[in-house]
């Protein structure tokens, strides 16, 4: 017994010391996520994927579903076929994401591949996703994928006609790193649209690399790194970097790394704020793109002396960080409704923000009410305003949707008659005729509402 027991500790402690060790640990919480994605997924197939019902994204799971399901790799689940419920395949689908995701692991496979882009709709709904690898509190590693032919890097690979992406947020917190010994691509949101693609209300952050070797190439973007996309209302705060040293080329820009040369699209309404690198003999760089073909650049700004590389392309104004910071610069674009500045510096360092990113979120919130008497509802927020009024008749059991946000709100019933208030939802607190209850939590509260009768059949 003694010797099975000492056995044991010797062996704890050996997988303890792994998984002090940074690369086994890293593998073994990715081989951890890959079986909880293969067990857990399956969601996106509970809606038909169109605009008024789009597919939801809610979790990490989710998102490395989607990914699987465009890339052809989930069996017999792929990119171009359907739903049960729709007739729109996966990968010309909406999709709308219901929450910021984070995840630290390196697991990640871009949407899209050389084989199988994705050409639907994603709103990112004014959320985020953050790629993040801590080990030992110090955040290490970036995220690296390859393929055999060409390497992509980015929340999206290849994108085909037709997409479009909004409203999306995502930060490269350990960094975005793409190489292969062929082209390769790095992209903030996007490595490579190939068909015309449109993104807006979008953001991205941290370090993005892309790596060459032989006599190929090496893009970069902080929004896209190559191809045909037509660019609105978007900001980087990216460094990008390209190493070409013995590539036959390299692109890196703040915003695009190269514009396509058959096609006439704009960038708008943009601007950069961090370095744009390019190591190498032939290399090209630009505040906003690296190199321009047909693409027209109208009210674009990028930090000045930012750029470096053999060629500098002076496109867009070149901006200090001080006049990026002054909302006197910025009279072309919609202070109203889409950007904003804080000027005390407290949201996005000071820099122009989207909107849609700090807007009041809302859920839809259900009450069902079981009741054999009339009732009126007052919905109250947490600082008792009246949200609405609600009137339920007796003897009906009827679901109430309401959009709510996402904050703490009660539930004052009202009734001429003596009613006992019940309700069985979990965290749910009922004080007298109060019910309060936490959208973040709760969204669907049911309650019954019983008065009683007495001998005379009368309602008391």
């Amino acid at each position: 017994v003694m010797l099975v027991s000492w056995l044991f500790v010797f062996i704890l402690s050996a997988f303890l010391m792994l998984l002090n060790n940074g690369d086994f640990a890293k593998r073994f919480n990715n081989l951890v996520a890959e079986e909880l994605i293969s067990t857990f997924a399956g969601h996106l197939n509970d809606h038909k994927g169109t605009k008024d019902d789009p597919h939801l994204i809610s979790n990490y799971v989710d998102l490395c579903e989607l990914s699987d399901i465009i890339n052809e790799t989930q069996g017999s689940v792929s990119g171009s076929s359907t739903p049960t419920n729709s007739t729109i395949p996966y990968n010309q689908a909406h999709y709308i994401l219901t929450s910021s995701i984070e995840t630290s692991l390196t697991n990640w496979k871009p949407i899209g591949n050389i084989d199988y882009y994705f050409s639907g709709y994603f709103d990112g709904n004014g959320h985020t996703v953050t790629f993040t690898s801590e080990i030992q509190g110090i955040t290490t590693e970036s995220v690296l994928i390859m393929f055999e032919y060409s390497c992509c890097g980015g929340l999206f690979g290849y994108v085909g006609d037709n997409t479009t992406i909004v409203n999306l947020g995502v930060e490269w917190k350990g960094g975005l790193k793409a190489y292969s010994e062929y082209d390769t691509y790095a992209g903030g949101i996007v490595a490579l649209a190939e068909g015309k693609l449109e993104i807006s209300n979008c953001y991205s952050t941290g370090t993005i690399t892309s790596q060459a070797d032989q006599n190929y190439a090496a893009y970069a973007g902080g929004i896209v790194a190559c191809g045909k996309a037509q660019i609105r209302d978007c900001y980087t705060r990216c460094s990008i970097n390209t190493i070409a040293t013995s590539a036959r080329y390299g692109y890196a820009g703040g915003i695009l790394g190269v514009d396509s040369n058959n096609i006439n699209l704009t960038i708008s309404n943009c601007y950069s704020t961090g370095s744009v690198f390019c190591s190498g003999d032939d290399t090209y760089a630009g505040g906003i793109i690296g190199f321009k073909n047909k693409f027209s650049i109208t009210n674009c700004f990028y930090m000045k002396n930012s750029v470096n590389a053999t060629n500098v392309n002076s496109n867009g104004l070149a901006k200090s960080e001080q006049e990026l910071k002054d909302i006197n610069e910025y009279s072309w674009t919609d202070f109203d409704k889409i950007w904003a500045i804080d000027e005390t510096g407290n949201i996005n360092n000071g820099y122009p923000y989207l909107q849609v990113f700090y807007a009041p979120k809302t859920v839809a919130a259900t009450i069902s009410v079981t009741t054999n008497v009339g009732a009126i509802l007052n919905i109250e927020n947490e600082s008792g305003e009246s949200v609405q009024q609600i009137y339920v008749s007796p003897t009906t059991s009827q679901p109430i949707e309401m959009e709510l946000d996402l904050t703490t709100y009660n539930i004052i019933i009202s009734t001429y008659y003596t009613t006992n208030i019940t309700t069985t939802t979990p965290n749910v607190t009922l004080i007298g005729n109060k019910l309060t209850f936490d959208t973040n939590n709760v969204t669907q509260v049911s309650i019954t509402l019983n008065s009683f009768v007495g001998n005379n059949g009368i309602i008391i």
